[in-house]
Order: structure tokens, then sequence, then C-alpha cells
């Protein structure tokens, strides 16, 4: 009763505690449920009260009904211990049971096991199946967004479960907070899921809600958007207004995930940059190497400078080198970028270490490769044409050109640009960064051939010309 209306009162429940330690042996499953969650609804998270109740419970784990399974899970996904074999046990001997879960105890063992991150492949995938059949009304649209995170978050992606959950959201999504649109969008493009209409529904959605978004829910949004290329400028305005408005409300990693959304779709705000700089630059200092790396990029790419973030008094290449070694290859490749940016607006490089700049050089130009068949069909059309030409040519700075072809005496880059170089028809930030980047600091004049413009000549002569 004290648990459900969240009224605390620590003389009785440790008094309790003290006298339930005692009599564990003689509690049913409905008392020691009861037990277990009350404590963990009101943080009482007791490591000898839990371990009592999980030592009596598994011994009687068959007697417990599919809600007792389930608040059981929920207590302990609470606590700040680890219980892995209870979580074992609850997964091995609730399969049985599926049929009997109600949606709440369905949802709550959902989350539960998501969040602890405890890993049990049969229960999570006959968990899904119960919620594809159930019929949609039985979940309330909280509980199928907080159903679609959970399995987002434990990267068990079954897609069936994801297309049902969207078909529900579907024709309840004006129902759902910002904050729970931000969730949603996270979830489907963390697995790579586009449900035809959901992007376009949530975009929707989100009109006239963008002062209740939380600064980590803009991010995650921005982030979900970018990740799956979905080109809805509204969205990225809404986003780019709401989140100057509460700028002082980012995290490091929140600040590096939303500045980088923004740059790998190409959508350029510079209002939103220089507006998040000061900010940027009081977090760096909490950044770790990739967020480092993610930022750097991102104004490479919108080319925005500002002196707050990369002046000579930013702490900016101080924290780089203080996390020097913790670079990936990626992270490092993004700071030879960052790099090049800067030499383009000082004429020199940066103030970073040299065996940075040099790893940075060598990740970027180690960068795999494939030649696409379209570039062989631009290769076989210049070759009939009689250009002398070069394939994956290098250059200077690292960048790779699909092609190089000699012009009165003039070197010039051909890029045949798949779909990979758009978010429908507008560039993305790392074609942007490298058309700019390959004129300025490489001084190489670059054309660029997109995939449908070429696609759409109808016959070899409109090729040639």
């Amino acid at each position: 009763s004290f648990a459900t209306i969240n009224r605390p009162a620590d003389d009785m429940f440790h008094e309790i505690e003290r006298v339930a330690i005692s009599k564990m042996r003689l509690f049913q499953p409905p008392g020691l449920s009861s037990l277990a969650w009350a404590y963990s609804t009101l943080g009482y998270d007791s490591l000898p009260l839990f371990e009592n109740i999980a030592d009596a419970a598994i011994p009687k784990l068959d007697k417990f009904k599919p809600q007792e399974k389930a608040m059981m899970a929920l207590a302990y996904s609470r606590i700040n211990y680890s219980f892995p074999y209870v979580f074992n046990e609850i997964a091995s001997r609730s399969l049985h049971q599926i049929e009997q879960f109600g949606p709440l105890d369905t949802f709550n063992m959902i989350i539960a096991y998501a969040k602890v991150g405890h890993k049990s492949e049969q229960l999570m995938q006959a968990l899904a199946e119960k919620v594809i059949h159930q019929p949609s009304h039985h979940f309330s649209p909280q509980m199928l967004v907080g159903i679609a995170w959970a399995y987002a978050n434990t990267a068990h992606h079954t897609r069936p479960l994801f297309h049902a959950i969207a078909k529900s959201l579907l024709d309840n999504i004006h129902k759902l907070t910002a904050n729970e649109i931000a969730s949603v969008a996270w979830s489907y493009a963390s697995v790579n899921c586009n449900h035809y209409g959901l992007f376009d529904a949530l975009a929707e959605a989100s009109e006239g809600k963008w002062p209740q978004f939380s600064a980590q829910s803009l991010a995650n949004l921005a982030w979900a958007y970018s990740t799956m290329k979905e080109v809805n400028p509204r969205v990225y305005e809404g986003i780019a207004k709401a989140s100057m408005k509460c700028k002082e409300n980012f995290t490091s990693q929140g600040v590096s995930n939303l500045l980088w959304a923004f740059a790998n779709a190409g959508h350029v705000d510079s209002d939103l940059f220089s507006s998040l700089a000061p900010v940027t630059s009081s977090l760096l200092v909490e950044c770790n190497s990739q967020a480092l790396a993610n930022i750097a990029w991102a104004y490479a790419v919108s080319n925005v400078d500002d002196d707050s973030l990369f002046g000579k008094n930013s702490p900016f290449v101080a924290v780089c080198t203080e996390k020097a070694n913790d670079f990936t290859s990626g992270g490092v490749s993004q700071l030879h970028q960052w790099n090049i940016w800067r030499k383009e607006l000082t004429g020199a490089p940066s103030d970073l270490p040299p065996s940075v700049q040099q790893r940075g050089l060598q990740a970027f130009m180690s960068k795999g490769f494939q030649k696409s068949a379209l570039q062989e069909n631009v290769v076989s059309e210049l070759s009939y044409l009689g250009f002398p030409l070069q394939q994956e040519v290098v250059t200077p700075n690292g960048y790779r050109l699909d092609i190089i072809v000699e012009l009165d005496g003039k070197r010039v880059g051909i890029e045949v640009d798949g779909p990979s170089h758009f978010a429908g028809r507008d560039p993305m930030g790392s074609t942007i960064l490298k058309r700019r980047q390959v004129v300025n600091a490489d001084g190489i004049q670059l054309v660029s051939i997109p995939y449908w413009e070429w696609n759409n000549l109808a016959d070899s002569n409109d090729k040639g010309n």
C-alpha cells in the first residue's frame, strides 16, 4: 500500500525488512513478489533483503503466476545490484506460460529484461510474438513506445514486431507526447526499420509540440531522421529552434549527437551551429573521444567557425591531445577532415600533435572502397570519347576520387555519386565536405555526376555530351 502511493517510511520498512528476512521461508509467491516490488518501487534496494527473496523465490518459481513473475523481474531490474541467475530462472520457467501473460505482464517483463540488458533470446522472441498477435488495442500507445525502445535497446531486431507496433501507433500518433515521439523515432532508426509513413506521421505529430521536447529528445530525434536519411526540412527547423531555446540543458553526448545529425544530413543551419558553439565549448572536458570527433567533423561540414570553440583560448586541442589514444580510426579520420578545414580557414594546420595528424591522414587514406557499375559505365563512356583518365586517385589530403581526366592541361576530378551520397536529392554532409575540400584544399576542379541524372540519359550520345 505504501509503495502504491509512493510513500516512503524508512523506520517501518527497515523493521519489516528485519522481520521478513527472519521469516522468508514462510512467504508464498504473492508475498515474495509484492515484497520485492514494494521495496524496489520506493528505492529500498537492500542487498540482504533481495538475496533472501531470491533464495526463497527460485525454488517456488513454478508456482508463481505470470503477474508475480513479471513483478519479480521488474523489481530486480530497478535495484542497484546484479542478479543474473534470477533473470535466467524467470526466463526459462516462464516460456510455458507466455499465453497466460496479460498485456501489462508482457510489458513489464519486456521492460525489465531490456533495462538490465539481460539476454534471453527465447523469452524475448516469445514475448514479441505475444505482442504481434494480441489485438492492438490491448496495449496503450505508451506501452508500445516502451516495447519498441526495449527491443531496439537490446538489439533484438524482430522486424515483424516493429511493423506491428508501427501499424498500431499510426492510428494513435497524436496521443504521443513529444518525448515519446522522439523515443519512437530513435527506436526505429536504431534497428533501421522505416515502416511506410511512420516518420512522416511522427513529423506531423511534432508540430506544435517543439517546446515540450527535452534537450535529449531533440538530439535523439535529429539523430533518427539523419540516420534514416529522412528529408523533412520542417523537422530540422523545429529541432533547431527548440534546441537554441534549451541549449543550456544539453549534455556533452547530446550536443555532439545533435550537431553530427545536422551535419550528416547536410542540413547546415548556421544559426544553430553558432548558437551552440559556446555551450559546446563548455562541455568539451566532459566529451569522450567520439563526441569530440563528431563535434569537430560537424563544424567542418557546417563551415561555421567560432573562437569560443576552436580559438586559441579553447580547450578543444588540449582535450583531444589528452584523449589521443582513445580515438578510433573513424574518429581520427574525422579529426583529419577538421584539420583540413582549419588549414582552409587559416592557411596553417591546427595545433593537434603531429602524431595525431599523421595517424588521421593514414586512417583517412586507408578507408576501403568499391567500384560501382555506375562508375564503370561512366569510365566506359569517357574512354570511348578518348579522354586520358585515371581511376581511384588519392589526393594529397587523402580524398579518393573516382576518376581524374586531363582537360586543357588541367586535372579535373569526376565523382560518380550514387544513392549513398544523398538524402533524397540533397547531398549528405560527407559529400558536401568532400566537394568543398577537394576544390579548396587539394586545388582540383571537381565535377559531380548524380546517379539519377546519368540514369535518365537515354543513350550513349547523351552520356557523351
